[in-house]
């Protein structure tokens, strides 16, 4: 099983470069080659801001979106990871975040935080299901608070435009109906979240 999920991984991340160069390539064109594309890519963005909202109201109540939870970090496994075992003053951290997290660290009253860079994670193997593992990465503990924020933030606004990722309520009436009826159907594609590409993140 292991195995086979080390593989289906290294697959995704060749398919992932070959979307990062294709996608670089690109936006180094002073003209894009697609008009259509460019359109809709533009629209895209505009939606993205809309819904995420301003960036500094999202920084400023960042002390109180904060949040330790008992999830495995890129240097500690599960078992070592309890929210108290994680309060170190000496985190690892990626570079791009440093000043963030001592800032952070220092609100909190942490004057001697002392933070290692480390700008990768862990990639861990987990079970999906009975058949297969599925991969997981690990992320540097002292970024973790700051993508937990991020991530109640986002939640939040969704909110806002009608998306409530806290309730399923809806996706299990539309599941049932389409079981009874045949109107609906799930499209479920292989590697869908591990070939989401960075430069396809980072274009729109």
């Amino acid at each position: 099983l292991n195995a086979a999920s080390k593989l289906a991984f290294v697959a995704s991340e060749e398919q992932c470069a070959e979307t990062n160069t294709r996608i670089r390539e690109e936006a180094l064109r002073s003209c894009p080659s697609d008009i259509s594309r460019a359109n809709l890519i533009s629209s895209m963005r505009a939606y993205i801001r809309r819904v995420l909202g301003d960036f500094e109201v999202f920084e400023g109540l960042i002390p109180s979106l904060i949040k330790v939870t008992p999830g495995a970090t890129e240097s500690r496994s599960r078992i070592h990871s309890l929210p108290q075992l994680k309060l170190t003053l000496r985190p690892y951290i990626s570079s791009k975040a440093s000043d963030q997290i001592r800032s952070l660290y220092r609100s909190f009253g942490f004057d001697k935080v002392r933070p290692r860079v480390c700008d990768t994670n862990r990639i861990e193997l987990v079970p999906k299901d009975w058949r297969k593992n599925r991969t997981i990465a690990c992320e540097p503990e002292g970024n973790l608070a700051f993508q937990l924020a991020f991530d109640t933030w986002a939640k939040r606004r969704l909110r806002r435009f009608g998306i409530d990722l806290t309730d399923q309520s809806a996706n299990q009436r539309l599941a049932r109906l389409g079981s009874t009826s045949g109107l609906y159907a799930t499209v479920d594609f292989s590697s869908a979240s591990d070939t989401i590409a960075y430069n396809t993140v980072a274009w729109i």
